[in-house]
């Protein structure tokens, strides 16, 4: 399985101090097994899971492409909130 990170991701990993950084690196590498604390979102988030590393969450999407399964990871933030401003970047 592919993993393909938004440039948001990107940016807000990097922007972490070093050891959550790290962790939150490792924890996106083992979602290509989707090895990690993975949960299904509800709502009007139904079609994404959630990644939880320590206060972080990443929200990704499993998709089908040509050449097999693709996890997207569209939006990283901290957990008190992440699910308000993805919901207001779907709705734009």
């Amino acid at each position: 399985m592919r993993i393909e990170v938004s440039d948001q991701v990107i940016a807000y990993v990097k922007g972490l101090p070093p050891a959550p950084r790290g962790s939150l690196r490792l924890a996106i590498r083992k979602l290509e097994r989707l090895h990690g604390d993975i949960r299904n979102l509800e709502g009007v988030l139904t079609d994404y899971q959630r990644l939880r590393v320590g206060a972080h969450r990443v929200i990704f999407q499993v998709r089908t492409s040509s050449s097999g399964p693709v996890i997207r990871c569209i939006f990283a933030q901290h957990r008190s909130i992440v699910y308000t401003m993805v919901e207001d970047i779907l709705h734009r």
